[in-house]
């Protein structure tokens, strides 16, 4: 409930400013996720990705940087043996990832309507893990932290107040790196 507070908070100030911000712009973004094991020890199994979601909102301060806040949806990953423990009495075991992100955003143009830019910021996630039983109990775990994040991308202007993103962001969940491989659209007011 904090995090949610905070983001309202930094929401509020970004939108009762606007005169002080170039360019407010919203987008979202779909793609396949993918989480890897980090260490050196023992390599359990990599989880079984699936598709997600990032939905943000951002205020442009030059045509350099601007700052996002963002909801990100990493999907359901199918943990099955990947935890290392024996699965013999489950049906299915699935942890599903969500995070709320505050990030800096600095874009390189290229050409008229096509730019780089890199991402950094800081995310508050969620993992709930819920394991169900061959007889049909089930359990959830729930797990929230604080984590870093970082990404980059394309950026392609195709009308003067909307564009198409191409892009990779990265998570640091639990002890994994957690991709996010995804296209998005976006659009300015």
């Amino acid at each position: 409930m904090k995090t949610i507070k905070a983001i309202a908070l930094i929401l509020a100030v970004m939108l009762v400013s606007a005169e002080s911000f170039a360019q407010v712009y919203l987008g979202a973004t779909y793609g396949v996720t993918d989480s890897n094991y980090i260490g050196d020890e023992d390599d359990p199994a990599d989880f079984e990705g699936d598709t997600g979601m990032r939905i943000y909102l951002g205020n442009s301060v030059s045509k350099t940087f601007s700052f996002e806040v963002a909801y990100i949806d990493l999907g359901d990953y199918e943990v099955g043996t990947a935890d290392g423990l024996d699965d013999v009495d489950e049906d299915s075991d699935t942890l599903s990832l969500s995070a709320y992100e505050v990030s800096y955003v600095a874009k390189w143009p290229m050409r008229r309507n096509l730019s780089l830019y890199g991402r950094f910021g800081g995310i508050y996630w969620e993992g709930v893990r819920k394991i169900t039983l061959v007889n049909q109990t089930s359990r959830e775990i729930t797990t929230d932290r604080f984590g870093a994040s970082l990404g980059f991308g394309v950026n392609y202007k195709i009308f003067k107040r909307f564009g198409l993103t191409l892009e990779f962001n990265g998570y640091q969940i639990y002890d994994r790196f957690n991709a996010f491989y995804g296209l998005g659209l976006y659009g300015t007011f």
